[in-house]
């Protein structure tokens, strides 16, 4: 089950961790996109049909950001191997498939 944190559903134990915290970063980054395309939208005035055919087209593409990025922090303390945390069902088992 998902938390929405737009709700402020999480809390913070007393030693200070996160809990309750869940996200979607794929979500995150398509409504962060669909937002900014929104946004540059909003501003752009073209008359000319082909050019705006062809900046529609563009912005539609998501030719103006760049496809996701996942990194992971080395300092970030461990919580166990991928396939330790699929077994558990923390992750998905298409994460023993991805994370290789």
């Amino acid at each position: 089950m998902g938390i929405d944190l737009s709700r402020g559903d999480a809390s913070v134990s007393p030693e200070g961790e996160a809990q309750g915290l869940e996200m979607d970063v794929f979500d995150l980054r398509r409504r962060l996109v669909e937002d900014y395309k929104s946004y540059t939208r909003s501003f752009i005035k073209i008359r000319d049909p082909r050019i705006r055919s062809f900046v529609d087209d563009h912005l539609d593409a998501e030719g103006f950001w760049p496809e996701p990025l996942l990194q992971l922090n080395p300092a970030f303390s461990g919580g166990g191997t991928i396939d330790g945390l699929v077994e558990q069902g923390v992750l998905t088992e298409e994460c023993s498939r991805i994370f290789r």
